[in-house]
């Protein structure tokens, strides 16, 4: 065997050892739960709940807000700081174009499926799943659905109490 491919052995069976000695070593360091639900956590405890369950149902479904413009609350806090955040998501059908949507608060707009254009106030732009845009509080957002499915978009919110 050659000196290179002997190092290279050695190296690799240390890197295996060493992952299989942190992967035995975290599953049995105590992982303290439920930190934000005892408002110790990094974001404050959410006032309104996940959209998912253990079995993979949605527990916080889509509801008809307008003919074909469906939107759910993912996420929404108002405590312990001076603003609010919210996480809204809006779902539009094949070929669809929504009315006008305005937000309290300033907004990060994000394709989250399908594919389509964007409107702010009246500005619109090809847009697909890797761009976030940012629409300033009040402004006219307009979603257009130009794929061949459902388009879902999320609104994170962040506005001022």
């Amino acid at each position: 065997m050659s000196p290179r491919l002997r190092i290279a052995l050695i190296a690799a069976t240390a890197a295996i050892a060493v992952s299989a000695l942190l992967l035995i070593r975290a599953k049995f360091v105590p992982v303290p739960s439920g930190l934000a639900t005892k408002g110790k956590g990094v974001l404050p405890t959410p006032s309104v709940p996940s959209s998912g369950t253990l079995d993979g149902s949605l527990k916080n479904h889509f509801l008809e807000e307008l003919p074909n413009l469906y939107s759910r609350v993912v996420f929404e806090t108002e405590e312990g700081s001076a603003f609010r955040v919210r996480m809204r998501e809006f779902s539009l059908p094949q070929g669809e174009m929504s009315p006008s949507i305005r937000m309290t608060g300033d907004s990060f707009v994000e394709l989250r499926a399908g594919e389509g254009r964007l409107a702010i106030d009246n500005d619109e732009r090809r847009w697909n799943q890797e761009t976030i845009v940012m629409a300033r509080a009040g402004q006219a957002v307009k979603l257009i659905n130009t794929g061949p499915r459902e388009m879902v978009v999320r609104f994170s919110v962040l506005e001022g109490k």
